[in-house]
């Protein structure tokens, strides 16, 4: 069965501008060479995030590359276009050579390029069966989940980095004096209610005593961490869109994608989600997952530079006795 409103309704030339787009690394010039292997995991698993974006937009290109190639061989060995001159013919007298038609074309302005592709996934798309959509829509929630992994994973190498490189500074963590104060939208998410403090984020506390597979257990970590001129760091992590992220990667993988009380609590006032119901599948278009992957994954190279500028900027020597707030 063909869906040939799939194109304009999921918003998949949102997904061809990602395919088409690349991060830039400017902030890391300078960075100290220990935390080269911190970063070089993390651009791994970017490039595997936008490799994953690419593919339908690369697999449109190649397959209309293969049509054109196969349209120019037929037309060297009949002399036409049409595939009934072919069928005419016995198989084995026709030796069509696929072989890349070379010409020379003028740079393409990267908006035009992009409006081409996604003219032709949009074509492709119209005569598609559910199959292919299917299997489009299997890539939302596959972006979701590696962007989320990937900036996860980065929060925790990255301040594991920092701790071993100023030992004196962070150990013991001494937290800020105060418990950190939850974002609004942090404190619904977890509670259904607003909440004056954080629990968990205040004091002394080890190394091993760290959590950070939730975003509330990242930036706890990183309050008790730098107790000292963080504000840089601080709200780098303070963004809204990686509390999406997260939501949408926990009710995906844990809840089979089904929208449940605790998704509504973590989105709460966000337009994109204003219809979804306790119990209905949730509802994604490639627009929305490009909105969300892509700042997050850019706020990850910033927290990258973010670190180590403090860490440059704080050498190991006698840390505070008491914490500081910031």
């Amino acid at each position: 069965m063909r869906d040939e409103r799939y194109f304009a309704r999921n918003r998949v030339s949102d997904l061809v501008r990602f395919g088409l787009s690349e991060l830039s690394v400017e902030p890391l010039r300078g960075m100290l060479r220990n935390f080269a292997n911190v970063y070089e995991a993390y651009a791994r698993c970017i490039n595997r995030t936008y490799d994953l974006a690419k593919l339908p937009t690369m697999l449109t290109l190649e397959a209309t590359a293969f049509g054109l190639n196969l349209a120019e061989a037929t037309k060297e060995e009949t002399g036409s276009f049409k595939y009934t001159r072919i069928a005419k013919r016995k198989r084995d007298d026709i030796r069509l050579r696929m072989t890349k038609v070379e010409c020379d074309l003028p740079p393409i302005h990267p908006r035009t390029l992009n409006n081409r592709v996604s003219s032709a996934v949009q074509t492709i798309l119209a005569r598609a069966d559910k199959k292919l959509t299917d299997g489009l829509d299997s890539v939302m929630p596959s972006l979701i989940v590696f962007a989320w992994t990937a900036f996860e994973v980065l929060c925790e190498d990255l301040l594991e980095k920092a701790i071993d490189l100023r030992p004196m500074w962070f150990t013991p963590l001494r937290g800020r004096g105060s418990k950190r104060r939850l974002l609004a939208w942090e404190a619904m998410s977890l509670r259904g209610k607003t909440s004056t403090h954080s629990h968990g984020s205040f004091g002394i506390a080890k190394r091993e005593q760290l959590s950070y597979s939730t975003i509330k257990g990242i930036r706890d970590a990183y309050w008790l961490a730098f107790c000292v001129d963080s504000r840089g760091i601080d709200r780098l992590i303070a963004d809204r869109k990686i509390d999406t992220l997260h939501a949408i990667r926990n009710v995906s993988v844990h809840n089979g994608g089904v929208v449940d009380r605790v998704f509504l609590n973590r989105v709460a006032g966000l337009p994109e989600f204003t219809k979804a119901g306790i119990g209905d599948p949730l509802q994604l278009d490639f627009g929305m997952v490009k909105n969300l992957v892509q700042p997050v994954l850019a706020r990850g190279i910033k927290l990258i530079a973010a670190v180590n500028k403090w860490v440059v900027e704080h050498p190991d020597g006698k840390a505070p006795m008491s914490p500081t707030t910031t």
